[in-house]
């Protein structure tokens, strides 16, 4: 939705949930340069990445904020934190739902200081593709459902503007935007007391080790502690309230905790990876790659997890895409088409791994329902019947070459064709905005990617047929960007 058609009224004034990182510093700057009154909020949740919480104060006001306050929401965050021990609330069964249970903590510190300022519409930076925009969404409008939610990254002039990071780190520095040093801005950050995650930017490219990260919570395999440290933990009423002998608050609680973990490597010692990359631009892990991670996962006992939620299940051409290469994670995480369209998602993991794990110690969201797990039997059925997989890889490989053909027609739109079996990636000389736009417009449904490319998903039982009659010209093109779509029937 468009920004002005949020405002109840035409003095336009937004709250803002903000960390102070890059995407609150542009969206702040941008709105107020719209001539939007913006009022910021931070939450102290013992950001650990923040030595200094009003430093973020200082660079909203410095991007344009009318006013920008802390708010302190420690002791509600230590307190769905312990609902997130309790309840077992891991994502897909892998990592805590640490960051994820800061969003309604966060939301319900600002809008009692909304409703103080007679402010009706918030703001928040989270990615338009990430989960965080339904966990804003939803706390917002469960605790006040007067509350109108502006999501920048659902909004198309936003993106039109900011198609991806790099353009809001450009824009920051045109306008002078007090952002962290470009150095410090090479991935971005979401960090409380609790944990911390990092993601995007150079974290995305494949060709780097991400050995560059600062861990900040924990330490690295190799930096970790050799000794062992012997912990004792006082429990009343299901409440740790001591710990080695010492009375702690239960912030205190987690974050001596978390020091005493991070310093032994603990919670550092996972590393996940897509074997194809899906929102980070379609990128093909190459099995090298994967070898090489699998043989330092092996050395210093990291475990290796496949994110498979997007590329797994058939998609590819085989079962899990891991299964093209000889490299096999020790867990890996399934969700999407394992359920055909019905939530549903799943946690595998290697004989020597599943042993050390307790009945009912891990989960996921949507994993164990019956129904679901009927709709999932149900898939597995269709894809391991006999030549699926391989109908799958040949009509895939004549499309991609069909795909390439039409690059090779329209080199000044289209740089390559990426990807492996019905999980493939546009990537464009022009804005791939643009394309998603033009191609809804000639009826072909795609999102766009990072690295400025679009992504094709076609419905993986497609025949032979489908793909000939997908991939003639389209009549009547209007655009010159049309000229790349001779595609149309893809959603079938």
């Amino acid at each position: 939705m468009n920004w002005k058609e949020l405002s109840q009224t035409q003095d336009y004034v937004f709250a803002g949930a903000v960390s102070g990182g890059l995407d609150s510093c542009t969206v702040a700057h941008w709105l107020s340069d719209k001539g939007v009154d913006v009022h910021c909020f931070t939450v102290d949740l013992g950001q650990p990445d923040e030595k200094k919480l009003d430093d973020v104060s200082t660079r909203m006001l410095g991007s344009g904020a009318k006013s920008s306050n802390i708010l302190d929401g420690k002791n509600d965050l230590a307190e769905a934190g312990l609902k997130v021990i309790q309840s077992q609330a891991r994502y897909e069964g892998g990592y805590w739902n640490t960051t994820g249970i800061a969003r309604p903590v966060t939301v319900q510190q600002i809008l009692p200081e909304m409703k103080k300022l007679d402010i009706d519409v918030l703001f928040h930076g989270a990615t338009g593709r990430g989960n965080d925009q339904v966990r804003f969404q939803l706390a917002s409008n469960m605790i006040n459902p007067n509350v109108q939610v502006y999501a920048p990254w659902r909004d198309q002039e936003f993106l039109q503007q900011f198609p991806g990071r790099q353009q809001m780190l450009d824009y920051c520095e045109k306008n002078l935007i007090p952002i962290k040093p470009s150095k410090e801005s090479r991935y971005s950050t979401d960090a409380n007391f609790l944990g911390l995650t990092h993601e995007a930017g150079d974290l995305e490219n494949i060709s780097i080790s991400p050995d560059f990260v600062e861990t900040i919570m924990g330490q690295w395999p190799w930096n970790a502690k050799e000794n062992p440290d012997y912990v004792t933990i006082k429990w009343d009423k299901g409440v740790p309230v001591e710990i080695n002998g010492t009375q702690l608050s239960l912030v205190d609680a987690f974050t001596t905790a978390n020091k005493i973990a991070g310093d032994h490597g603990v919670g550092i010692g996972t590393h996940v990876i897509e074997p194809i990359q899906g929102e980070g631009g379609i990128r093909v892990v190459p099995d090298h790659c994967l070898k090489s991670l699998r043989e330092i996962c092996d050395e210093n006992d990291i475990l290796l997890i496949f994110d498979e939620v997007q590329c797994g299940v058939g998609r590819t051409g085989k079962l899990f895409a891991y299964q093209w290469t000889d490299v096999e994670p020790d867990i890996m995480t399934i969700a999407k088409a394992i359920g055909n369209g019905f939530p549903l998602g799943a946690c595998l993991t290697s004989k020597k791994i599943g042993e050390q794990m307790d009945f009912g110690s891990h989960g996921s969201t949507f994993g164990g329902n019956p129904l679901a797990c009927s709709v999932g039997n149900a898939v597995l059925d269709v894809m391991t019947k006999d030549g699926f997989l391989d109908s799958i890889n040949k009509v895939a490989l004549e499309l991609k070459r069909d795909l390439e053909k039409i690059a090779q027609e329209f080199p000044k739109i289209i740089e390559e064709i990426r990807g492996r079996g019905f999980i493939l990636g546009i990537k464009c000389k022009v804005q791939n905005l643009d394309f998603v736009n033009c191609a809804r417009e000639n009826y072909l449904l795609t999102i766009k990617a990072s690295d400025n490319v679009v992504r094709l998903l076609p419905p993986i039982n497609l025949t032979m047929e489908d793909e000939k009659k997908a991939i003639e010209p389209v009549k009547d093109i209007k655009k010159p960007i049309a000229a790349a779509l001779p595609i149309h029937l893809l959603i079938g």
